[in-house]
């Protein structure tokens, strides 16, 4: 059970702390708990390895697998230099279990009667910048991570702590797991589900359909809806006369179905500006397409849903499309970002440092759709609920780990 204390720097106790534990924490060197073993360490240059069963650890974790180990048992990990000692982008501190070989990116060590788990959240919650030694790139110097001050419990509260944590962790890694496998999920279907080059038919389809796909010319298939070219700087997300979709966010916030009722979108606050672009207001089904990236994602689109009465233009950088007859829920969407579709763009892209698709360039591809709206219904619907799925786990994964954060804080010293 988790009890409230009384939160004291100068006392050293923690705002939250396990029931029964009343004694202050108390400050030492981390050369004073642990020992240290960087000297057994050993740098195997890419070439050389010689690959195996056993993990070969770096500064960024697990990098490669080798055929011989140089360490057995539960060790912790820091590490030695790499941006993400200040970036943070990962973790930091590692524990490890088993056999395995070291080289020289990160430092080595294990509690000498404390609970190693307990270290291993102390240095993940730890601040680096301050300690940072490096020049060229940060580094953890040897002796400077040995004579760092920490606050330490006693043993029987270190493996209480440690062994919580470990817990969050492994809840936080199962989320992570399944997120993952979601997203290799969609990937996979993407693939299989539209059909590929010159197929009249995917190599994976729902069961009762047979037909062949129909094939039809991008200028057949869609008309065209001017945009504007509005920077963010005329946007803003207080008030205005309609709502604006930014090429930026396409590539980045939006995935390929838009349902514009849960997101909260950049607006126009210019009523006359409004007025002139009346008549491009989008509809439901229409395809947003970002005309310019800076790699090979340009051509990535959302398609528009729940719009209801909302204004909504689609902005600079974008070709709005709008199809010439009625197309299931969500399938144009996930056809036109899948690499069935998308393929056909990459010889048509221009542009060195900024790649651009021309709205004639999009004339040369070829749309692939079933016969009947049965067919892309099952599509699209399959799409959503499997971006629903992401979203849940997506949800539940940040939440855990925002919560993890705050007990970092709020459980130490």
């Amino acid at each position: 059970m988790l009890v409230m204390g009384m939160s004291s720097k100068k006392h050293q106790i923690p705002a939250i702390r396990f029931k029964g534990f009343t004694d202050a924490w108390e400050q030492r060197k981390l050369i004073e708990e642990a020992d240290f073993f960087d000297e057994k360490r050993i740098p195997i240059d890419s070439e050389k390895r010689v690959q195996g069963r056993y993990p070969y650890y770096g500064a960024t974790g697990v990098i490669d697998y080798v055929d011989n180990y140089i360490f057995d048992g539960e060790y912790i990990l820091l590490a030695e230099d790499g941006a993400n000692i200040i970036t943070r982008n990962s973790p930091v501190a590692y524990i490890t279990e088993g056999k395995f070989w070291l080289n020289n990116h990160a430092h080595i060590m294990k509690m000498k009667l404390g609970s190693n788990l307990f270290l291993l959240q102390l240095l993940e919650r730890q601040n680096y910048e301050k300690f940072n030694s490096g020049t060229a790139q940060p580094k953890l110097n040897g002796q400077i991570v040995k004579n760092m001050i920490f606050n330490f419990p006693s043993y029987k509260e270190q493996n209480k702590i440690g062994n919580f944590f470990k817990l969050i962790d492994k809840t936080i890694a199962l989320h992570q797991r399944k997120l993952t496998l979601l997203k290799q999920l969609k990937q996979t279907y993407l693939k299989q589900i539209f059909p590929q080059n010159k197929e009249n038919m995917p190599a994976l389809r729902f069961a009762g359909f047979s037909e062949p796909w129909k094939q039809s010319k991008f200028d057949e298939v869609f008309s065209h809806v001017q945009n504007n070219s509005l920077s963010r700087a005329d946007l803003n997300y207080k008030s205005g006369y309609a709502m604006n979709i930014h090429y930026g966010d396409i590539l980045i916030r939006f995935g390929e179905y838009l349902d514009v009722s849960k997101y909260q979108l950049p607006m126009i606050a210019n009523k006359q500006l409004v007025e002139k672009y009346k008549s491009s207001i989008l509809k439901d089904g229409d395809i947003v397409i970002a005309d310019a990236a800076e790699d090979e994602t340009v051509g990535k689109c959302s398609e528009l849903g729940g719009i209801e009465d909302a204004n909504i233009l689609a902005g600079l950088h974008t070709i709005p499309s709008r199809p010439n007859w009625t197309f299931a829920s969500g399938y144009l969407g996930y056809y036109m970002n899948s690499s069935a579709f998308h393929d056909q763009l990459l010889p048509l892209i221009q542009g060195t440092k900024i790649s651009s698709i021309s709205k004639s360039a999009l004339k040369k591809t070829d749309i692939k759709y079933p016969h009947g709206k049965d067919e892309q219904t099952k599509i699209g619907n399959l799409f959503k609920q499997l971006d629903d799925s992401i979203a849940l786990h997506q949800s539940k994964l940040e939440k855990l780990m925002d919560l993890k954060q705050v007990l970092l804080v709020k459980m130490f010293v």
